[in-house]
């Protein structure tokens, strides 16, 4: 009797545990997708203005500040202006103190979708949130890209995940805990009838 009870209370929490399993994959997946889409949000609104003023025909060299922005140790919003064979025009982004170049695909699937938005690694672990659009104006055309190190994203994305699995796993044994308490509780109603 005790190997059946012991058995139904088992194949119960299975049940019960991979529900709790697709749904805190699912909300993981939910929060860090959150994340990471609001990753490209500064990196819009720059490519959009950055597209309207070359629109009206100034020339890339006078509208990015004169820095450069280490992508490798800054969080800072890099910006770069690139013809249309990727030649860069102006630029705020180093590595290792070298101009980048942004890969040629990225560009070709900026000019067939309207704009890019990828998450580009030029070093290992330098990774970042890039947004590319095409523009045309004043004779000249070319891409304007936008980005941001995905450093504080993935950092909590990181915690994210170390929530999702505490959480899932304290589920896990509090269903356990209640199938238990259950069955205790239906035996003794059985009991005093």
């Amino acid at each position: 009797m005790r190997h059946n009870t012991f058995d139904r209370l088992f194949f119960s929490w299975v049940v019960f545990a991979t529900g709790l399993t697709c749904v805190s994959l699912l909300a993981y997946t939910i929060g860090q997708q959150v994340l990471r889409m609001n990753a490209n949000d500064p990196q819009v609104e720059i490519v959009e203005e950055v597209v309207e003023v070359l629109k009206s025909g100034v020339s890339p060299e006078n509208i990015l500040p004169n820095q450069s922005v280490d992508i490798a140790n800054r969080l800072a919003v890099f910006v770069m202006i690139v013809d249309k064979q990727g030649t860069s025009l102006a630029s705020t982004a180093s590595l290792d103190g070298k101009t980048l170049s942004v890969p040629v695909g990225v560009l070709a699937a900026a000019t067939q979708k309207g704009e890019n938005r990828v998450t580009w690694q030029p070093k290992v672990g330098v990774r970042s949130a890039v947004v590319v659009r095409p523009y045309e104006g004043g004779g000249k055309s070319g891409y304007v890209v936008a980005g941001r190190s995905l450093r504080e994203v993935e950092r909590r994305a990181g915690e994210l995940s170390m929530l999702a699995l505490l959480a899932w796993g304290l589920s896990l044994v509090a269903v356990a805990a209640a199938l238990v308490v259950q069955d205790f509780a239906a035996k003794n109603w059985r009991v005093k009838q």
